[in-house]
């Protein structure tokens, strides 16, 4: 089944094109990994993917009522909030399976204040929510970064999640 159509976008920053008439399709079941040098436009594209972004110009079809769940390069943490305060702010029937995806990930005191974490600590945290959504496309920018190896080699292994292992 198609999720989406990325059709004849262009993106321009100043002077410099990061993309010029770019298309392609995302099918279900795809896994898609996106490699470049820094600033070559692949968060750029997750964004426009994810509709955080707009195109220039062309379009990014995506299919009737499809739930993107998107991991972003520098997640944003509410000043002051503890991981457990973070993580409730996804839909309550979820908090669950956030809590079981931080003990996996090996964040086991709940109780925290995020900014007393390590960049390694709040990627977890971060991840162990969007991994936790319910989703039809799961869009990771930059998902091993500040991971120690083992933990990076699981993810880029394509670990199963609560059941959306094989999801986009």
């Amino acid at each position: 089944m198609n999720l989406l159509n990325i059709e004849h976008i262009s993106k321009i920053y100043g002077e410099k094109i990061i993309f010029d008439d770019a298309s392609f399709g995302v099918q279900e079941g795809d896994k898609i990994g996106i490699v470049g040098i820094n600033g070559t436009g692949k968060t750029t594209l997750l964004r426009m993917i994810a509709g955080t972004e707009v195109p220039d110009d062309g379009q990014i079809i995506r299919q009737n009522g499809m739930k993107i769940a998107h991991l972003t390069q520098n997640p944003v943490f509410p000043e002051g909030a503890t991981i457990l305060s973070y993580v409730q702010s996804v839909a309550e029937d979820m908090e669950w399976r956030v809590q079981s995806n931080l003990n996996t990930l090996g964040i086991t005191d709940h109780t925290m204040k995020i900014e007393h974490l390590s960049g390694g600590q709040k990627r977890r945290v971060a991840m162990a929510k969007v991994l936790a959504e319910d989703f039809d496309l799961l869009l990771l920018d930059e998902p091993t970064n500040h991971l120690d190896d083992l933990l990076a080699g699981r993810v880029s292994a394509g670990i199963p999640w609560n059941g959306h292992y094989g999801h986009t």
